[in-house]
C-alpha cells in the first residue's frame, strides 16, 4: 500500500506520495514444509501447511520459485541459490554457495576460506549459521531434510559446519539427517556451505 498525504504551506496544498515499498514474496520461514498430520494439536493440523517450494508471490524474475538461480532459472551452473523467500523490504536477499559441500575442513579453515575470496563475482561469503540451516530444513523430506533440488544433500552430505560458536572451544553442526543441530570441537573436519546477503542491485535487479 502506497502512502501519501496533504499538507498545507504558505496558503497552498501540497500532496506528498511515498514511494511504494517493495514486495515481499515469501514462502512463511516460520512454517516447516510438513503437510502430513498425525494429531490434533501438531504443527500441520493448525493449518500451517505451506508449499516449500512455492512463495505467495512472485520473486523480482517474475516466477514463484523459491529458490532461482542468478538468472533467475533453476540450472545453477555456478553453484549459488537464491532463497527469493528472504527477500526483505531494504531489497537484500539471502544467497546459499554448494560449491565446497564435498570438502571437509575444520572450523577455522573453513570460517576463512571466502571471507576475503569471490564467488560468482561476489566478495566477503560467511559460512551458514544455524538459523540460515534450518531456513532451508525441509522437515517432511525425510530422511535427509536437504535431500531436495537445488541443494540435493543425501547421505553423503550430512554433516556441515556452522559458524554458530557453543562455548569458544565447539561450535554448533548441523546434521541434517537427524538432529539438525548438534555440537562438535573446532578441530573436527566436516563440511562447508557459505552464504552471503545480496542486495538487488548487486544481483542486477
Amino acid at each position: 500500500m502506497k502512502l501519501s498525504f496533504d499538507y498545507l504551506s504558505d496558503d497552498l496544498v501540497y500532496r506528498y506520495e511515498a514511494p511504494a515499498s517493495a514486495s515481499i514474496p515469501t514462502a512463511n520461514l516460520m512454517q516447516t514444509g510438513q503437510t502430513t498430520s498425525y494429531r490434533t494439536g501438531d504443527d500441520p493440523s493448525r493449518g500451517r501447511t505451506v508449499n516449500f517450494f512455492t512463495l505467495s508471490e512472485k520473486n523480482p524474475f517474475g516466477n514463484t520459485n523459491r529458490f532461482t538461480d542468478m538468472n533467475g532459472l533453476q540450472v545453477y551452473a555456478n553453484n549459488v541459490i537464491i532463497d527469493w523467500s528472504t527477500l526483505g523490504s531494504n531489497n537484500t536477499v539471502l544467497l546459499y554457495y554448494k560449491g565446497d559441500a564435498l570438502t571437509y575442513r575444520n572450523w577455522n579453515t573453513a570460517i576463512d576460506l571466502y571471507l576475503s575470496g569471490t564467488i560468482a563475482g561476489l566478495t566477503t561469503w560467511y559460512l551458514w549459521n544455524v538459523k540460515e540451516v534450518v531456513n532451508v530444513c525441509n522437515i517432511a523430506n525425510k530422511p535427509y531434510r536437504m535431500n531436495y533440488a537445488p541443494f540435493n544433500f543425501g547421505s553423503s552430505q550430512r554433516y556441515f559446519h556452522t559458524s554458530s560458536d557453543y562455548d569458544g572451544t565447539n561450535v554448533f553442526i548441523t546434521d541434517l539427517g537427524a538432529k539438525i543441530t548438534e555440537f562438535a570441537g573446532k578441530a573436527s573436519a566436516y563440511l562447508t556451505v557459505y552464504v552471503r546477503y545480496t542486495t538487488l542491485t548487486e544481483l542486477g535487479l
